[in-house]
């Protein structure tokens, strides 16, 4: 019976994922007053499976219990993002031994009627919907034959594997009206994976019931309780660390210098630039409030990271020296994310700004290039190892532009500790660069984040990598008025109006490819 239900869902899933591909992208206009009106909508948001996170973290939210789903994800303009991926036999069958070991992990007691709480209270919360009537037969049918033959707590965990491996549970299926937007339902899924990585909790399916969503008081109502929520931290937790790329850090191979520090380390480094984002989007802070911010979440483990360039701790907060660290970019977890195992890297750090915060991402190698620097001559700093590598002209174009801006951040190594030396040599901090047209001279990190804090550029960048992660679509000249108005929310007005700008427009309320 189980090997039926795992080729149903196979047979069920197969062909159902639409694939857009992106029309052309728009030129982020110079700087000066938005004046359109953002009603126009982007490329259609096709539909998605969810991820292997948000699969966990909905089993978590709705069931208890915490389980792997080690299925693949596709990789969409940097984010995990399932528009275009049918299940093969293979992942399939893996989402059955994950299905039954939640029931493994579940405490089976059926004293009540395990019947009605698997329709009535487990299939809304794992389908996102109240279930209809001819499913909700499927399932009682389902229950009451395996109660027959094998008795009631088989019964329940069958039936439960079943939902788990429904494409009900597995896709974001959302239905929409005549004109294209979203029903309640489907906007109240699409709200929480976007804000908590997890499916809607009761409240918001309430809300949904009530067709309180349907209006822009309604959806924005929710948004913001949903902000001031702790969930958001988790569901933030996935935003941050691609977009920061602090998932570098998870390869032991590559990295053991990280994974040799103790364990209440690294999770203080991956989740401070987390609480940084979060409190900033909270508390209304701009752009610049994010790049430039002194103020951080006091975390213990990463005392002797920082050393002196923490000069007060007060109310669970710590202070930055402003002369040594200026906002999300110079915390330690980024910068040890931005390196190789106990050796800086200008080129990596450079090129995450200009892919992450200014989406002029740099060319890849040419081919059969290597990109490797010169062994190192006497004592030789790693900018001096660069600087000579520009002798190389194939190597020169994309090097000086990336390293010109990961120079500065020579001033922390590999774990992102402060420093002013390298092999006893006194390090070299400054840089020069473009942004835009604009030739930028820079004395060290803490000028460099200023100087992108003040520029366009980043802030439409910004709210780009955001609709990219929440979407899974790339920008296109139909959203350009939205992204701008969200840029200038996001100067102005901050981070929080950025996010309710997008959540309450016509791109983020409308279907896409069914």
């Amino acid at each position: 019976m189980r090997r039926a239900l795992t080729l149903s869902l196979l047979v069920a899933c197969q062909g159902q994922i639409g694939d857009t591909r992106p029309p052309d992208l728009f030129e982020p206009r110079p700087r000066g007053p938005v004046t359109c009106e953002p009603r126009a909508v982007g490329a259609p948001v096709p539909m998605r499976r969810l991820t292997a996170a948000q699969l966990e973290a909905t089993v978590r939210d709705v069931l208890g219990v915490s389980v792997e789903f080690p299925i693949s994800d596709d990789e969409l303009l940097g984010y995990r993002s399932n528009t275009s991926s049918s299940l093969d036999t293979t992942s399939a069958r893996t989402l059955m031994s994950s299905a039954e070991e939640t029931t493994d992990a579940l405490t089976v007691s059926c004293e009540g009627d395990c019947r009605r709480y698997l329709v009535e209270e487990v299939a809304p919360g794992l389908f996102r919907r109240p279930i209809e009537a001819d499913v909700r037969l499927r399932y009682e049918t389902l229950y009451d034959r395996a109660l027959a033959e094998e008795g009631p707590e088989a019964a329940f965990v069958w039936t439960l594997q079943a939902m788990l491996q429904s494409p009900r549970f597995l896709y974001l299926i959302e239905e929409t009206d005549e004109e294209g937007f979203l029903d309640d339902f489907s906007l109240a899924s699409r709200l929480s994976y976007v804000l908590w990585g997890s499916a809607p909790d009761a409240a918001l399916r309430e809300a949904a019931a009530r067709g309180e969503l349907q209006t822009e008081e309604g959806l924005r109502a929710q948004a913001e309780r949903m902000i001031d929520d702790p969930k958001f931290d988790e569901g933030l937790t996935e935003f941050v660390v691609q977009w920061l790329e602090l998932e570098n850090l998870d390869d032991v191979t590559e990295r053991p210098d990280f994974h040799e520090l103790p364990l209440d380390t690294q999770e203080a480094l991956l989740r401070e630039p987390v609480r940084f984002l979060a409190g900033a989007i909270r508390n209304a802070g701009t752009v610049s409030d994010l790049l430039t911010g002194t103020e951080t979440e006091d975390e213990p483990a990463l005392a002797d990271l920082y050393g002196d360039h923490v000069v007060a701790r007060e109310g669970g907060k710590a202070q930055l020296d402003p002369r040594q660290r200026a906002g999300i970019l110079t915390l330690p977890g980024v910068q040890a994310a931005l390196s190789h195992a106990r050796a800086s890297s200008p080129s990596v750090r450079g090129r995450a700004i200009l892919a992450n915060l200014l989406c002029t991402p740099p060319p890849a190698p040419p081919p059969g290039v290597v990109p490797s620097l010169p062994p190192a001559m006497g004592e030789e700093t790693t900018r001096e190892r660069l600087e000579r590598h520009f002798t190389d002209p194939t190597c020169a174009t994309c090097h000086a532009k990336m390293d010109g801006i990961g120079f500065t951040f020579e001033g922390y190594d590999w774990l992102g500790r402060g420093r002013t030396e390298e092999r006893g040599r006194a390090i070299d901090t400054s840089g020069q660069f473009f942004l835009g047209d604009e030739e930028i001279v820079v004395n060290d990190a803490v000028e460099l984040t200023s100087a992108l804090a003040d520029n366009w550029d980043v802030a439409v960048c910004i709210a780009s990598h955001w609709t990219r992660y929440a979407t899974g679509v790339r920008e296109t000249r139909e959203s350009e008025c939205l992204l701008l108005h969200m840029a200038e929310d996001a100067r102005e007005e901050g981070l929080r109006s950025m996010i309710m700008a997008y959540v309450t427009s016509d791109w983020f309320r409308r279907g896409g490819v069914q």
